[in-house]
């Protein structure tokens, strides 16, 4: 789900850090204010970035806010009018993360006397900073659109929970953003001249993350129950999901990295090969993982011991080559003997796995399974070919649009 996962991410964020409190009354001004202004780190005053940003050129949004009119339909996505204020705020968005990614660039860079600037590529692909700031707006547009468009092809709506939760949300960003006894007009008002955010906008972002979590709920359920086993193991296999525990006897000191002394590694060898002999010996597969964990609790020398305690679950390529080729070579509950790494000597031993062991945590502390991961994968997929499905027409005098002149 890359499409997805970074525009719900940004959703989220719009009325937390992003935003802070300054009033309904606190911008009269006729035009927006470019809010907000490049970050600056704590230990830096603001005359000092700006001292150091300076020559770096910016993009004005005010004059390009100004340079059409708010109800001015610039595209279509499958038929639906889509204005110049609504197409505005995501310029406006991603234009205000670019600008700060320029500025800090600029920043890192005068100190090796080079420059950045708006032509230089974003990425890997060659696109200019100047066209990403436009394709990440549109790119914005179109997945709201298509999470709708997936949700009325699913018949999914929303709850009467989601219509409560969006309403206290919405009390909620009122009082934080304008104080208290703030009618929805003036919230309205608000939003739009101080960030460029109109109410349509600011109703769509809070639908459509229940609209979103709604539908995987109906495809999948909640975490994914409703997916195939076939599909799950499938998962498993295609992205190559191993499991194991080891005792490390460690070779190298730990903080510098430098190798122990002949004695010691000896006595380390010495160990492992005594350990590895018994635990060989033992053909009882719960005795043999007793004895194991005693073992390692009192041995094992691993940093990562207490982070991990039941071991490691990983795909290939992100462990020592030594370990993650012994583990290939094992069978459930095999032991290995001692198998050296730059870490030292390892005693391993391999761990089934389940479609419903927990493969690894959320950021938010949701354990997922292999079912759970492979339910958002599949979804992910859906929503990206309903993305790419939505045919988006440009108004005549709205093809070729650019922010090149607007970059001062």
């Amino acid at each position: 789900m890359k499409k997805f996962v970074s525009i719900l991410i940004i959703i989220c964020l719009v009325f937390g850090a992003a935003i802070t409190y300054t009033g309904c009354g606190a911008n009269n001004a006729a035009e927006p204010e470019t809010s907000p202004e490049p970050s600056v780190e704590p230990s830096e005053s603001v005359d000092d970035a700006e001292t150091e940003t300076a020559s770096v050129p910016q993009l004005d949004f005010e004059a390009l806010y100004a340079s059409h009119d708010a109800d001015e339909v610039v595209m279509t996505m499958d038929g639906e009018d889509v204005t110049w204020e609504e197409y505005f705020y995501w310029l406006y968005y991603s234009g205000v993360q670019v600008n700060n990614y320029i500025n800090q660039m600029a920043a890192n860079m005068s100190a090796y006397g080079m420059n950045v600037s708006w032509d230089d590529a974003a990425d890997d692909t060659g696109i200019s900073f100047k066209d990403y700031v436009v394709q990440l707006a549109e790119e914005n547009i179109r997945q709201i659109h298509s999470i709708k468009k997936f949700s009325a092809e699913n018949d999914v709506t929303l709850t009467e929970d989601n219509l409560k939760a969006i309403e206290e949300q919405r009390k909620t960003d009122m009082v934080n953003l304008c104080g208290e006894e703030v009618s929805d007009e003036e919230f309205a008002e608000f939003l739009k001249s101080t960030y460029y955010l109109p109410i349509k906008v600011y109703d769509d972002m809070n639908e459509i993350n229940y609209l979103y979590q709604n539908c995987f709920a109906k495809l999948y359920g909640e975490n994914g129950e409703k997916l195939s086993d076939d599909k799950a193991e499938a998962y498993l296999k295609d992205n190559g999901y191993m499991n194991a525990t080891h005792i490390l006897f460690m070779t190298v000191d730990p903080s510098t990295g430098e190798a122990l002394d002949d004695d010691t590694i000896a006595e380390k060898k010495a160990l492992a090969d005594k350990f590895a002999a018994e635990l060989a010996g033992i053909t009882d597969t719960e005795k043999l993982q007793e004895r194991f964990a005693e073992i390692k609790d009192k041995y094992c020398e691993d940093t990562g011991k207490e982070a991990y305690p039941d071991g490691y679950i990983f795909t290939p390529g992100t462990m020592v080559t030594e370990f993650e080729d012994t583990v290939n070579s094992l069978e459930d509950y095999q032991v290995s003997e001692p198998v050296e790494s730059r870490y030292g000597y390892h005693i391993i031993m391999r761990l089934p796995l389940t479609i419903d062991t927990v493969l690894k945590t959320s950021d938010s502390g949701t354990p997922l399974t292999a079912r759970a991961l492979a339910a958002n994968q599949e979804y992910g997929e859906k929503l990206d070919a309903c993305n790419d499905g939505i045919e988006i027409v440009y108004t005549d005098a709205f093809t070729g649009f650019g922010i090149a002149d607007y970059i001062k």
